[in-house]
């Protein structure tokens, strides 16, 4: 008799229990797969290395290199990237006599900047959109001839780029992935015919030269395509 009551008194409160937990369950909203997606993602790390190349922002025959840092914020909304770009190239400057000739050309530009990505799933992968800034510090070298004597010419400048962005981020695993994007803007150049020539040799070749403009000496439409593959930790 006694084990009996002690049974009855076991059901009771597992039933209270069950009847409880019950009534917290049907007051919780249950977490579909899109919310579910949004606050895990496929590796729900927060920061990433990437390594990319790009061409179309000094013309499309220009290969350019970079590395980002990027931050994904509030569970994958979306990026902030940060990067840093390096591009050697040799091409002679526009001149104002298409005869003029030109000797050791040479161009190095160095840019960083700041871009900020919104994912269209919310879950740091897919469809992604947004806009930054870019800027380019540009040193272009050459030689030409003045009055029959070659002259060295040193110029440095910066050229600015506003942008979009509309590109897609691809996981390969937790770890691995893949971006693509183009950007679209404009670019503002700080350099005119009378920036400071900066060779130390001919230091009496100030200011600039006058109708002779580096050869990305550019204010216009921006534009640049990206590929680059990243590493999440």
């Amino acid at each position: 008799m006694k084990s009996r009551k002690s049974f009855s008194s076991i059901l009771g409160t597992i039933v209270i229990v069950a009847s409880l937990s019950g009534a917290a369950f049907a007051q919780k909203k249950y977490i579909g797969a899109s919310e579910f997606g949004q606050k895990l993602g496929r590796a729900k790390k927060d920061h990433h290395l990437e390594v990319n190349v790009y061409a179309g922002a000094f013309g499309f025959k220009h290969v350019g290199y970079s590395i980002a840092y990027g931050y994904v914020y509030n569970d994958g909304l979306g990026e902030v990237n940060i990067p840093f770009s390096y591009q050697p190239f040799g091409q002679p400057p526009t001149p104002a006599n298409g005869t003029m000739v030109y000797f050791n050309p040479s161009n190095v530009v160095i840019g960083s900047g700041l871009k900020i990505r919104k994912f269209k799933n919310e879950i740091d992968e897919g469809l992604f959109y947004g806009g930054g800034l870019r800027i380019w510090h540009i040193i272009t070298k050459y030689e030409r001839l003045k009055n029959k004597i070659p002259t060295a010419y040193e110029f440095s400048y910066q050229n600015w780029s506003p942008l979009t962005e509309i590109g897609y981020t691809q996981k390969f695993s937790t770890t691995i992935g893949a971006n693509y994007s183009i950007e679209l803007g404009g670019s503002f150049s700080t350099y005119d015919d009378l920036t400071e020539n900066i060779n130390t040799d001919t230091a009496e070749e100030v200011p600039g030269d006058p109708g002779h403009t580096p050869a990305f000496d550019y204010t216009g439409v921006y534009y640049a395509l990206n590929m680059g593959i990243f590493y999440s930790f």
